[in-house]
């Protein structure tokens, strides 16, 4: 169990970048098979498909990972390190799923005001 955006995250694969948790999960990350394609997609290119409540990424080489309701994201791995892209990436896309506002930014600074 992890924790994460004010979720408790339960997951099927380590994720040292986060901090460890208890209670009852927001989400769920568990390891399976992952469709092909998403039915009725609204958005489709050859790395994603996007549909109501609905996201697929395929990451060549490395995984697949479909999320669904803001809540489940499955993974089919390729490679050990998957990591990456589901930290970034497709916890953004379920973090959208539940309408929230997702902000990403590299070496934030914080200046407080008076």
């Amino acid at each position: 169990m992890y924790t994460a955006f004010g979720l408790n995250i339960q997951s099927e694969i380590e994720l040292p970048e986060l901090l460890a948790s208890q209670g009852l999960a927001d989400i769920i990350i568990a390891l399976g098979s992952v469709p092909e394609h998403i039915n009725n997609s609204s958005e489709t290119t050859p790395w994603y498909e996007i549909g109501m409540g609905q996201f697929l990424l395929r990451v060549d080489g490395i995984s697949k990972y479909y999320v669904t309701d803001g809540k489940h994201i499955i993974l089919e791995p390729h490679l050990d390190d998957i990591r990456v892209f589901l930290v970034n990436t497709v916890l953004a896309v379920l973090l959208l799923q539940r309408n929230c506002i997702v902000l990403h930014g590299h070496n934030l600074f914080v200046q407080k005001l008076n």
